[in-house]
């Protein structure tokens, strides 16, 4: 147990102020890759990580690169970009690689639950980075919405691989958005509602359109357009500007 306690700590300093275990093992293999040769093995005990794991992750990283180059999608000369650079898209990219993997604490929810869809109730590991954010005592009540990665059934049922994201990830990158008739909310999937002025529906899902259509178009083998479409500067504007709510 206590070897344990001091494992959750390490990763949650490498997690910073993500609230994310997967973005945790991002910062873990940033960290890693810019340790001197001879500093990796201290850096791997001070930090309980499996140095053949993060080589596995770099193997993986590697041929998604090479993937995205045959594609079209990047420049065979394209730096890489750290996450402190890319974190707005990164969490945007976690809701759309996760979904519909959503849960949702209620405001009146004093026991750190979650809630899927179809009203299940699950808890946050106490080994995520998130457990203190999500269900420890005291936890931060503005932290409602998490995406996760996978679930486990022990003393409790709980979500694994979680990251706290904002409800304009959500509408933009998650699942099918639509107003309500009375135009009092936005409801993702639904089941999830979002309240929010008519303004601000009208902006989120003409902004979700402009992001789909951008999307196709690189999908459709057309990056270069895409990338100079009227709307992509306008779109990566409003992102960056949206990366200031990701929690």
């Amino acid at each position: 147990p206590p070897l344990r306690a001091e494992a959750a700590r390490a990763k949650r300093r490498l997690a910073a102020d993500d609230a994310s275990d997967l973005l945790a093992a991002v910062r873990a293999h940033e960290a890693f890759e810019g340790c001197a040769p001879d500093t990796r093995g201290a850096f791997l005990r001070d930090h309980f990580l499996d140095g053949k794991a993060l080589a596995e992750l770099a193997g993986l990283k590697r041929r998604f690169r090479a993937h995205l180059v045959d594609a079209g999608l990047l420049e065979p000369d394209a730096p890489a970009r750290p996450l402190s650079k890319t974190l707005s898209l990164v969490r945007g990219l976690l809701v759309a690689g996760l979904h519909p993997h959503v849960a949702v604490r209620d405001r009146d929810e004093a026991g750190g639950g979650l809630r899927c869809r179809g009203s299940q109730r699950w808890w946050c590991h106490p080994q995520s980075v998130n457990f203190e954010l999500l269900g420890g005592r005291g936890g931060d009540r503005k932290a409602r919405f998490v995406v996760w990665n996978a679930r486990l059934k022990t003393s409790k049922p709980y979500l694994l691989d979680a990251s706290v994201v904002s409800p304009a990830a959500l509408v933009l990158f998650g699942g099918g958005a639509r107003r309500t008739l009375k135009g009092t909310h936005v409801v993702l999937d639904g089941w999830l509602p979002f309240k929010c002025t008519d303004g601000a529906q009208l902006a989120l899902l003409a902004l979700r359109k402009e992001i789909d259509a951008l999307v196709d178009l690189t999908v459709g083998g057309d990056a270069r357009a895409a990338a100079l479409a009227p709307t992509a500067k306008v779109v990566s504007d409003v992102l960056a500007l949206l990366s200031t709510a990701d929690r």
